[in-house]
């Protein structure tokens, strides 16, 4: 047993008392410290779903934007809506998403949550997501050309093994000031890319399809004709026609084209 020096043994056990006494609570305080934690990251991953703690973790997402005119920046509707997506790698199924175009960022909040408390998720984690009745797919895992990095989220429109369609949608910034405010309108922008063989390329005319597949280019030439209204009118619709043209065409013997 250690003294201090000049302490006698009945000096000491009066020492040590209050120091074990000392000790003891701050192993009581430490005890509670780490159960309140427990409870508390208990308390989150309930609030948040434990199985989606996961995707809460990135940058608290701010829109700064007034709109005017009900023309906002979002695809189909300025509302969180449920969806799915791939997340580094997960999985998951029925979650509030939001997809602000004009920034290309997707937007999550819990489940019954208030929009301020929404994250922007990190682009290059989100391989896929479903909203709204369209597939959405990053660029960066579609083709490793320098000239798709910029494209970011697109539309998946055809994809049947030989060649891809992606739909680009874009946001043009429009500033109005009324009463000494800025309001914002977002006009509706779109372009379309195929990836064939790794490689990626505009394809919103003719020459560009028959570029690719030159062997088809009178059907292709005659399909532009043909639908030039429907084109115009719903560009989506067009090209998964045409896409599913040049698909059977693909599936017909040589002999026979």
């Amino acid at each position: 047993m250690v003294y201090f020096w000049g302490m006698t043994t009945h000096q000491y056990s009066f020492f040590l008392i209050p120091l074990v006494f000392v000790f003891s609570s701050i192993d009581e305080i430490l005890a509670q410290q780490q159960n309140s934690e427990v409870i508390i990251n208990q308390w989150f991953d309930s609030f948040l779903g434990h199985e989606t703690t996961g995707l809460y973790n990135g940058l608290q997402y701010q829109n700064n934007f007034l709109i005017l005119n009900a023309k906002h920046q979002f695809f189909s509707e300025n509302l969180f809506q449920s969806g799915n997506l791939i997340y580094d790698g997960q999985n998951y199924s029925d979650i509030s998403l939001k997809y602000d175009i004009y920034q290309d960022n997707l937007i999550v909040k819990p489940r019954n949550a208030p929009e301020s408390l929404s994250f922007q998720l990190v682009k290059s984690k989100v391989k896929k997501f479903g909203l709204a009745g369209a597939v959405f797919v990053h660029s960066d895992f579609w083709t490793t050309e320098k000239s798709a990095q910029n494209l970011g989220f697109c539309q998946l429109v055809w994809e049947d093994g030989t060649f891809n369609i992606l739909k680009k949608h874009y946001r043009r910034k429009k500033e109005t000031t009324k009463n000494n405010k800025v309001f914002h309108e977002f006009e509706e922008k779109e372009e379309y890319f195929i990836i064939k063989d790794g490689f990626l390329k505009k394809c919103n005319r003719s020459i560009d399809w028959i570029t690719v597949f030159p062997d088809y280019k009178s059907k292709i030439n005659g399909f532009f004709k043909s639908y030039k209204l429907l084109k115009k009118n719903d560009s989506l619709t067009f090209m998964e026609n045409l896409s599913k043209m040049i698909s059977e065409l693909n599936q017909v013997p040589e002999m026979t084209k």
